[in-house]
């Protein structure tokens, strides 16, 4: 079996969310944060014949590197052999109970959520941009007097900066403010969808992300 780089791309992007993973037979890949902070599920276009439990994810995507997408891998039962020409390596898997992993088909449901919009993939990248560059931890999704707007800000400090951007309209009035650090989303263009009781759902395809909201929210 080869990987194909749309599903290297998901990996990649799985392991900021948890080194670990426990890949299921079939074409799902699901994690969650060691904090239960972002569950993260996406449909891939490979099919693997096997549980492959993984502890270092980002030395299996090391030693793929290596080989610049010309791998083919065999999945044994303990271990999966990766060839490529005359080299090879034999990788071990690692027990499933030393892997924190989402519950087996596990389901959750946003039902009647509180706020709908959409998250277009240049607003979330530049957004993203000025955390990194203004030292900023937290994204808000701000409804204040008809406008919609995200955030990103520190509420820890009273006088902090904030950069924003107004995304659209609402008849809400609410502050959601999220974790940068759980904020590990794919670039894409993203429907979102927002539930005062504590989560927030962004779904793009195949891809989707369910990520808790601070306590520090306020719905109106």
């Amino acid at each position: 079996m080869k990987i194909t780089p749309e599903t290297l791309k998901v990996l990649q992007n799985f392991q900021t969310i948890n080194p670990s993973i426990i890949i299921r037979p079939g074409n799902k890949l699901e994690t969650m944060a060691v904090g239960e902070g972002i569950l993260a599920k996406a449909k891939i276009v490979d099919e693997f014949p096997r549980v492959v439990p993984i502890y270092d994810l980002a030395k299996f995507l090391g030693i793929l590197s290596l080989t610049k997408d010309e791998s083919d891998i065999e999945f044994n039962e303990r271990s999966m052999r990766i060839t490529q020409g005359t080299y090879s390596v034999i990788y071990a898997y690692t027990p499933e109970d030393q892997i924190i992993a989402p519950p087996i088909d596990k389901v959750v449901k946003i039902i009647d959520p509180d706020v709908t919009f959409e998250l277009t993939q240049e607003v979330w990248l530049r957004l993203s941009q000025a955390m990194r560059v203004m030292g900023f931890s937290e994204f808000a999704f701000v409804g204040e007097m008809g406008v919609l707007s995200i955030q990103a800000l520190s509420t820890k400090n009273e006088s902090s900066d904030i950069y924003m951007t107004v995304i659209g309209e609402t008849d809400k009035t609410f502050t959601c403010i999220i974790d940068a650090s759980n904020m590990r989303l794919m670039p894409a263009d993203y429907n979102v969808s927002v539930m005062s009781k504590g989560i927030s759902y962004f779904q793009s395809g195949d891809w989707e992300y369910w990520i808790g909201i601070s306590k520090k929210s306020v719905f109106s």
